[in-house]
């Protein structure tokens, strides 16, 4: 047994490949069987063309194919639910026998790809009813017989509604902002995609960077528009919900490690520094009353608070990282990592702690100004029950 990853494995330090090793071990007479499970695994064997452009083959199906070469006489099984997406993706399948040469039906993989494209589904359909035919294709199917289906429709709630618009006209604009740039930089142009590889990566990257670089402020703006609504609701009940959520993401924001990627200090091998700090600290040595409570402030520029909020906890960062290695020289390594003591905990805490309780003390004030901002902006209702 062994992974596809393992298979495609190089040459290392004078030692062979791994797919050399098993070709040596099974010896070039091998007449035994080959089993290659998930075969889709190898569906890039030989490159492909797309919309995107040119594809190289890829290691793992080129390791495959490789095994086939240099055993011919071994019996080769290929298993998969999906055994390929397009009829290029067959290419690792040489001992279907569908080419090869004169003997086979066509001369090279390439004749095979170009007859089975002209002949659309019907000809994919031919091909597998000649390959089950002649014993080279086993398939099986699930039955639907006795199954009924039945359509259920749920039907969004106008703020679901509101909550999607809002995402997507988002997103417009986003997207918007990203044509007129590709354009700029001479990617797309009056005629169309001038370099499909460069608008693709660009549209790819879009969606993971705009998640990966954090979304918190964007996510305030929104839930403190639900609290303002939910104060002209007149529901109590709406606008504890409404503040809970409210809460949670403004006291996130005053975690200087939420504002990093290095945010459990996985990059500084300083694993674990997230909970010391967050919650290690606060939970030792933090009492409520010794916390200063503010007046909140009606802030009609709210809205714009959250980048500050943002940029003053990530400028925590490095001295919270440097406190807590100076702390963690005294700790001894123990069988399961550091062994975090007393003394670890009064270092930490010595040059942490106001840090601590003024992020907890901003983070209150912060969220005061946030709701009394949102009870101003709703009319200033008066609250239920009340004269």
């Amino acid at each position: 047994f062994t992974t596809y990853a393992t298979l495609r494995s190089a040459e290392r330090e004078g030692k062979a490949s791994r797919l050399d090793q098993i070709i040596d071990w099974l010896g070039r007479e091998f007449d035994g069987v080959i089993v290659f499970d998930e075969a889709h695994a190898m569906a890039n064997a030989a490159g492909d063309t797309s919309e995107r452009g040119e594809r190289g083959p890829s290691q793992q199906g080129r390791a495959g194919l490789r095994l086939q070469h240099a055993l011919p006489d071994a019996r080769v099984l290929y298993v998969s639910a999906t055994g390929a997406t397009s009829v290029q993706n067959l290419a690792y399948a040489q001992r279907l026998g569908l080419w090869g040469g004169a003997d086979f039906p066509f001369a090279t993989r390439s004749e095979f790809v170009a007859a089975m494209e002209a002949g659309g589904i019907a000809a994919m359909e031919v091909l597998a009813r000649d390959l089950k035919a002649l014993g080279l294709y086993a398939a099986r199917s699930l039955s639907y017989e006795g199954i009924e289906v039945e359509i259920v429709e749920h039907a969004l709630s106008p703020e679901q509604v509101r909550i999607y618009d809002a995402y997507a006209e988002a997103f417009q604009v986003i997207h918007a902002n990203l044509g007129e740039a590709l354009e700029a930089a001479n990617v797309t142009g009056p005629s169309g995609t001038l370099n499909r590889q460069a608008k693709a990566a660009a549209q790819a990257k879009l969606g993971g960077a705009f998640y990966r670089n954090g979304v918190v402020p964007w996510i305030i703006q929104d839930r403190w528009r639900d609290l303002v609504a939910a104060f002209k609701s007149g529901d109590p009940e709406k606008v504890a919900f409404a503040t809970s959520i409210l809460s949670h993401y403004v006291a996130d924001l005053h975690v200087p490690l939420h504002t990093t990627e290095n945010h459990d200090g996985e990059e500084t091998g300083q694993r674990g520094v997230h909970s010391r700090w967050e919650t290690g600290l606060v939970g030792r040595f933090v009492q409520e009353e010794t916390l200063t409570a503010s007046a909140a402030t009606a802030d009609p520029g709210i809205l714009d608070r959250p980048w500050a909020w943002l940029a003053a906890s990530y400028a925590l960062v490095p001295k919270l990282l440097a406190d807590d290695r100076a702390a963690d020289r005294t700790s001894p390594e123990g069988p399961h990592g550091k062994q975090r003591g007393a003394a670890y905990w009064a270092i930490f805490w010595a040059e942490q702690g106001p840090v601590v309780t003024g992020q907890l003390e901003a983070a209150a004030r912060h969220l005061g100004d946030a709701e009394l901002s949102a009870w101003v902006a709703a009319g200033r209702p008066a609250a239920p029950g009340a004269r």
